[in-house]
């Protein structure tokens, strides 16, 4: 497995774990973002 594979799932892991949170909703929704583009440009 690539290691930037490994890096997105981890993310990914962190974003739903914080998205069970209301306070966090908002925040996981803001990395999901952020990961999305960082695949756009690359």
């Amino acid at each position: 497995m690539h290691p930037q594979f490994t890096q997105l799932g981890s993310l990914a892991l962190r974003a739903a774990k914080l998205s069970n949170e209301k306070h966090y909703t908002i925040k996981s929704g803001d990395t999901l973002s952020g990961i999305s583009k960082s695949q756009d440009i690359s």
